[in-house]
């Protein structure tokens, strides 16, 4: 039996939107609030061998006579996970406005509206856990109407379902779509980037980003930015332990600072320009060969 409705977010979702800021550079955020709800997920469930599937789809190929095709424009993003899903808890929180159910994590309750400041549409497919019980729950979250979730269902399915969670991003809206990096190789630098206290870690799963040509595994990308570019030590302050992590990063395409990240419980707490504390780091720094 398919149980099928309409549920509200409990807020004006348009006023709610509208007024939030995202500036252009910063056009991946809603692609990243995406991978961190699944890291989370799998987090949750406690499993060994969490797997996150980032899938780009674009634009039609145009191409004039016989010119060399440009690489298309990001029109959809997909972010696939087999962490705990969206059951009961979790979709509960989902329609709370400012759900605190991640504040621990340092989440504040609105990542999920920025999916909506850059994408027209979001559609949500989830098979859980309940009661020993596979169900799947199905729904939509866009400002078609004012409810914000748009026609949700739950369902009983085979108990040889596989657990997976699916959020697909449709819509790219401008200027967003405009300023989206093109290459896959790019994108995943950028997520690499986001996402380095993760990578650093013994327990962060699998994560791959493919588009219909081509598919890198940012883990393996990782190993082979940093293995011979990081140092770490361990340290005692008043007996507490700490460990710093260098990494040496060549591989951004535009100048940035230098960053320190500050991390607890494998995660960023805050993080800052090196250039506040060591005043004579305030340009990129450039690394010598001597042949």
């Amino acid at each position: 039996m398919i149980k099928q409705h309409t549920e509200s977010i409990g807020i004006d979702l348009k006023g709610r939107v509208n007024s939030m800021k995202l500036a252009e550079r910063n056009m991946l955020q809603p692609v990243f609030e995406a991978i961190v709800n699944s890291i989370q997920a799998i987090e949750d469930a406690k499993i060994s061998d969490g797997k996150i599937e980032i899938k780009i789809y674009r634009d039609p190929i145009l191409e004039f006579g016989d010119s060399e095709p440009s690489i298309p424009s990001v029109q959809d993003f997909t972010v696939i996970d087999n962490g705990i899903g969206f059951d009961d808890e979790n979709y509960n929180s989902f329609k709370r406005a400012y759900s605190t159910h991640k504040s621990e994590r340092g989440g504040k309750g609105i990542g999920r509206f920025l999916w909506l400041k850059a994408f027209s549409d979001v559609k949500i497919e989830s098979t859980y856990l309940k009661d020993d019980e596979v169900f799947q729950r199905d729904f939509k979250f866009n400002l078609f109407q004012d409810d914000g979730i748009n026609v949700s269902s739950e369902r009983k399915v085979d108990v040889t379902s596989l657990r997976v969670t699916k959020v697909i991003l449709y819509g790219y809206k401008e200027p967003y779509k405009s300023r989206c990096p093109k290459k896959l190789e790019t994108i995943a630098i950028r997520i690499i980037e986001h996402y380095l206290i993760y990578f650093l870690s013994k327990n962060c799963p699998i994560i791959v980003l493919a588009d219909e040509e081509k598919e890198i595994n940012l883990n393996t990308k990782f190993h082979e930015m940093t293995f011979t570019n990081s140092f770490t030590e361990q340290f005692q302050i008043k007996n507490i332990d700490f460990k710093i992590t260098l990494l040496k990063w060549f591989e951004h395409e535009e100048n940035t600072y230098n960053r320190i990240s500050l991390c607890a419980d494998h995660r960023e707490v805050e993080n800052f320009n090196i250039n506040k504390i060591l005043h004579d780091l305030n340009v990129k720094i450039y690394y010598e060969v001597n042949i």
